[in-house]
C-alpha cells in the first residue's frame, strides 16, 4: 500500500484559482514590460532609484507567483511581500495594486489548508 495525500475540494479550488489568476497576472506584467521597452519614442531615460527598486519588486512579484506553483508558501510570501514593498516604495500607489497580492495570498492559504491533510492508504493494483 502507498500513502497518498488526499486534498479536500475547497483547497484544490483555492489552489487553482491562485494558479490561474497568478498566471494571468504574470502574463499581463510581462506583456506590459515588453510593451514599455519596445516603445520607440526615443532613447531610454535614466531611471530614478525609486523606479529601479520598483522594477526589481515587480520582478520579485513575478518570480514569487511562478515559484508558488511548486512551493506555495515561499512563492506566495515573496509575491505578497513584493507587492506591499512596491506600494511603500511608490508612496502614492493606487489601492487597486493590492489585487496583485491576491494570488500570493491564495497560495499561502492553500499551503496551510493542505498542511493538515492526512495521508490515505491506497492499494496498488497489479496491471498486466
Amino acid at each position: 500500500m502507498e500513502a497518498v495525500k488526499k486534498v479536500d475540494r475547497h483547497t484544490r479550488i483555492i489552489r487553482w484559482i491562485a494558479r490561474i489568476s497568478g498566471s494571468v497576472f504574470v502574463l499581463f506584467l510581462v506583456m506590459m514590460f515588453i510593451g514599455e521597452t519596445l516603445d520607440s519614442s526615443g532613447p531610454l531615460l535614466p531611471l530614478a532609484a525609486k523606479h529601479v527598486i520598483g522594477l526589481l519588486l515587480m520582478l520579485g512579484l513575478i518570480v514569487g507567483l511562478v515559484l508558488a506553483w511548486r512551493w506555495e508558501l515561499t512563492g506566495g510570501l515573496i509575491a505578497v511581500v513584493s507587492i506591499f514593498a512596491l506600494m511603500l516604495v511608490l508612496g502614492n500607489a493606487p489601492i487597486g495594486m493590492l489585487g496583485f497580492a491576491i494570488p500570493g495570498a491564495l497560495f499561502i492559504i492553500a499551503h496551510f489548508r493542505s498542511k493538515g491533510d492526512k495521508p490515505v492508504e491506497v492499494e496498488e493494483t497489479a496491471e498486466n
